[in-house]
């Protein structure tokens, strides 16, 4: 799968939606159009005048680059990769940022794509 086989509990309200929505389809579905239920995790919480939001699934050891914005400013983009991979986008009041991040991460996207993408925008 997506993510390597990796099984991750994901206790946030909207994968609940996601996940009932998807079983539907699933027993509308001919056989082969059935497809696996593996969405790209994400939650975010909005404290006060600031939106954090995280999609994927980074580890602590992945690499990570800012790649719009600075923290000093409380408003950025960040990436993490691992093994030539995307594998996460965290963001502080860059809402657009987080979810394009997250198209590319359903993508496959390669942690060099990532990069070129930060680079055109």
């Amino acid at each position: 799968g997506r993510f390597g086989g990796e099984v991750m509990r994901v206790e946030h309200w909207d994968n609940a939606v996601e996940m009932g929505a998807h079983a539907a389809r699933r027993l509308l579905a001919d056989d082969h159009e059935a497809e696996a239920y593996e969405p790209v995790p994400w939650f975010w919480s909005d404290q006060y005048d600031r939106k954090i939001q995280l999609a994927g699934r980074p580890r602590p050891d992945d690499d990570f680059e800012i790649v719009t914005g600075t923290v000093e400013e409380r408003r950025f983009a960040a990436i993490y990769g691992r093994a030539g991979r995307l594998t996460g986008v965290l963001g502080f009041n860059r809402p657009r940022h987080v979810m394009q991040y997250r198209q590319l991460i359903a993508d496959g996207a390669s942690w060099e794509d990532a990069l070129a993408f930060a680079r055109q925008s």
